[in-house]
């Protein structure tokens, strides 16, 4: 099922998402497609492996590294982020490199400072959660730097490095994994030293690569400090909406670790992981669409709208059919992490959501630079978020209902996003946002209350009716389009 989502979804999006004289940028794609398809086949094996190999408690303090460790970007204060969109469109030869170097200067004091403050409160907490958070700390200054030399790879079209970057740390730990693995090494300290000494290797690559961003002669102290705050305060907007929009996946996370137990977090984030390997694929289609996007004039945006939320109506229908297997794949291999199943479903369709977010959403609201109306929207989710979740969690006690809130904010989020960048881009109609609802529903409903074969053939049923219905429409619009 996996292999079919990838090669399905390659397909998918090299037909509707590029236009022909567009040919740079299906390469790009295509080089960004396959270094996400590698990432999707470790981040398999590593989803797969390490909860088979890890006792349930040792797994739990690894997930706890990997949810705060995959934070510590809000500590670049929109740095990152400004660069991103300041430059987005430009030939690399072209970035005022003497400016930047000075501005990264302070951008490493700044993440230093940081990474210190989260050592001394790793030095407060017990042994197994303080040695997590002291690789957070270090974990702030090489993933904020590496981000950063990251989107100038993405913004500059140097899509071969960028796929190098990407996949490299993935194959040094999976070979570092997979070889304790076999010594029948189970301590989750082992797998936080290897993950971080894999990241290590990719920063340096970055740092190879970018090397003119780093060093040679640079601006003086507040042409440097001019362009360091400057790119903050444009970015420092998608940031906290990025952050917030993390807040509204992972705040699950964040409750069932602070209220539950370990048992419980294990079982809530390897559900979690599972439903992530959907993100991984669409995360490489939104880092090529924003570059390619900036190329284009604005009054192109409404049709590259259409085409791809056709593209992801498709992506959602396979996303949610690899449920099945995985709930298969849990019972068969992954025994005493059943109580995830409980939720499983709503996971699957929280994921779903959240690729939509990133993959079309996002990506529309930098292109029009709406981060701040980005952020508003993050920010009410995550009100909602915490009105919803805490009230039932504190009622119940059911960690199902964290993954129901999950679920419904994701989805609130989305369609009122989609609602609002319609009316920006002029698009008529909802059909594009109602129809993965309606499909979503569907979803839930069969694997909620039918057994797992009847729920199959109920939800191959509903795809069935919904793809028909959303075709037959969109074929109807075209011609009152052509005339």
């Amino acid at each position: 099922m996996t292999s079919a989502l990838r090669t399905h979804s390659l397909e998918l999006v090299v037909n509707y998402l590029l236009v022909t004289k567009l040919s740079k940028t299906k390469a790009n794609l295509t080089l960004a497609l396959g270094a996400q398809f590698i990432v999707l086949g470790t981040g398999i094996v590593k989803s797969l492996l390490l909860p088979h190999v890890m006792s349930i408690e040792s797994f739990a303090y690894w997930q706890q590294y990997v949810l705060y460790s995959g934070f510590v970007g809000i500590f670049a204060l929109g740095f990152n982020d400004g660069v991103y969109l300041l430059y987005g469109g430009s030939a690399y030869d072209d970035l005022p490199f003497e400016r930047l170097r000075a501005a990264f200067r302070f951008y490493c004091g700044m993440l230093l400072l940081f990474a210190g403050a989260i050592a001394i409160y790793a030095l407060m907490q017990d042994v197994e959660r303080g040695f997590g958070f002291f690789f957070v700390a270090l974990d702030t200054f090489v993933l904020c730097v590496s981000g950063l030399m990251t989107y100038v790879l993405q913004i500059t079209d140097q899509f071969k490095w960028y796929a190098l970057c990407t996949v490299i740390d993935k194959f040094v730990f999976l070979a570092a994994a997979a070889t304790m693995s076999l010594l029948g090494i189970t301590d989750h300290k082992l797998y936080v030293i290897a993950d971080f000494c894999s990241k290590i290797v990719a920063f340096s690559v970055f740092v190879r690569r970018c090397r003119r961003l780093a060093f040679g002669p640079a601006a003086d102290v507040r042409e440097g400090w001019r362009e360091f705050s400057g790119d903050i305060k444009v970015g420092i907007n998608l940031m906290f909406a990025n952050f917030a929009g993390m807040l509204v996946a992972n705040l699950g996370r964040f409750i069932v670790e602070w209220f539950g137990g370990l048992d419980s977090y294990a079982y809530y984030s390897f559900g979690t992981s599972v439903t992530n390997l959907v993100l991984t694929l669409v995360t490489a289609v939104s880092s090529v669409l924003y570059p390619a996007l900036k190329r284009l004039p604005d009054d192109a945006y409404g049709s590259y709208y259409e085409r791809i939320d056709r593209v992801v109506f498709w992506l959602a229908c396979t996303g949610l059919a690899v449920y099945f297997p995985a709930y298969l794949g849990v019972e068969a291999f992954y025994a005493k992490y059943m109580p995830m199943l409980a939720y499983l479903n709503l996971l699957f369709i929280a994921a779903v959501y959240q690729s939509k977010m990133s993959v079309l959403v996002n990506t529309f609201y930098n292109a029009l630079r709406k981060e701040h109306r980005l952020l508003v929207v993050n920010l009410q989710s995550v009100l909602g978020f915490c009105a919803i979740a805490f009230f039932a969690y504190s009622f119940t006690r059911d960690i199902w209902w964290i993954a129901a809130s999950t679920a419904i904010v994701g989805a609130g989020r989305c369609l009122m996003s989609e609602f609002e960048l319609r009316r920006e881009l002029g698009i008529g109609g909802v059909l594009g946002a109602i129809a993965p609802l309606t499909l979503a529903v569907a979803f839930f409903i069969a694997t909620q209350f039918f057994d797992f074969f009847v729920s199959a053939v109920v939800y191959a049923i509903s795809v069935a009716g919904v793809a028909g219905t959303y075709l037959v429409i969109a074929e109807r619009k075209k011609p009152r389009r052509a005339r």
